[in-house]
């Protein structure tokens, strides 16, 4: 099967059309989501944004971006913030240049 990357802001119509839409739904699956988490202002954004929760809560990996301009407490606060949300997925730090895609 071939293999397609999508990047959305909002997660919620992307996911509906994939499992709703039979056409689609015989062609493609879902593997898996990916969240970009920018450590630096993670906590303002979950606070105020609704769906920085949800986009969190359906990932199974967590990117942590711009860990290199935070506090190692910065970004241990956001991890256990994270977690309460959506314990289930793999957090990894993003380094420039460097980032592992299985954790």
């Amino acid at each position: 099967m071939p293999r397609v990357d999508l990047q959305r802001a909002i997660l919620a119509p992307v996911w509906y059309t994939l499992r709703e839409d039979s056409w689609i739904a015989e062609r493609f699956r879902i593997d898996g989501v990916v969240t970009a988490v920018d450590v630096r202002h993670a906590d303002g954004q979950l606070g105020r944004h609704f769906d920085a929760v949800r986009q969190v809560a359906m990932a199974d990996r967590l990117l942590l971006t711009r860990c290199d301009l935070a506090t190692s407490d910065a970004i241990a606060r956001v991890a256990r913030r994270l977690a309460r949300v959506n314990p289930g997925a793999a957090q990894i730090e993003v380094r420039p240049g460097r980032v592992n895609a299985v954790p």
